[in-house]
């Protein structure tokens, strides 16, 4: 399998590349390959300005359908990928959970799709895809259908529920996305507590929290 991160959006929100945002002594970006190596042999990056991430390890590639958002960016990179499945993200998620990815792709059993869903949204940009899905998704962008779950109902999907991915991040901050401001901010707090948490178990000489 490969991984698919897509950084081609337009920021209209934050106004400013989303990526490139320093969280710690990270990126947005950086924090994400980091833990998609751990995982995957090949890192693909979907994006329109190259330049800003050629220090990465990653394949760099263009998005073949300019201004159809990040369904047009799932084709991209699905079609770039070598590999029959690929876990597609966002590249404004600083906390994946490489346990809650690993749990996401035991779990595809043949399904073209598996997406995680809480309190009835999905979680479309942290999924997997089959190249199934490349036909079905051509025939909603040749329409200029844009919403991503507009053909979930032309293949199968695996949806992963909410007790499922409590296992491994019951906080669901792999979701946590930034788009504003204000978001970057929660954001630095969040990895801000994370290094002091790690920390304290580091000085308890603890691998894990122990109750």
């Amino acid at each position: 399998m490969a991984a698919i991160v897509l950084s081609g959006g337009s920021n209209d929100r934050m106004l400013r590349n989303k990526a490139s945002l320093r969280i710690g002594q990270k990126t947005i970006i950086e924090r994400e390959t980091e833990v998609l190596a751990t995982l995957f042999s090949t890192i693909i990056v979907v994006t329109s300005t190259p330049e800003t991430h050629k220090h990465l390890e990653a394949r760099l590639v263009a998005d073949l359908v300019p201004g159809k958002g990040p369904l047009g960016g799932i084709y991209s990179g699905l079609v770039a990928s070598k590999d029959e499945y690929n876990f597609v993200v966002g590249c404004d998620l600083p906390f994946l959970n490489d346990g809650l990815i690993s749990y996401m792709v035991d779990v595809k059993n043949g399904h073209d799709i598996v997406v995680p869903r809480l309190n009835g949204f999905l979680e479309p940009l942290h999924a997997v895809y089959s190249k199934n899905c490349l036909i079905p998704i051509k025939r909603q962008l040749d329409r200029n259908e844009l919403r991503i779950q507009s053909f979930f109902g032309e293949v199968t999907v695996r949806y992963v529920r909410k007790s499922e991915i409590k296992k491994y991040d019951p906080d669901r901050i792999s979701f946590f996305n930034v788009n504003t401001e204000n978001d970057l901010r929660k954001a630095r707090l969040i990895a801000e507590n994370h290094k002091i948490q790690e920390r304290f178990r580091s000085f308890l000489g603890l691998s894990n929290w122990q109750t």
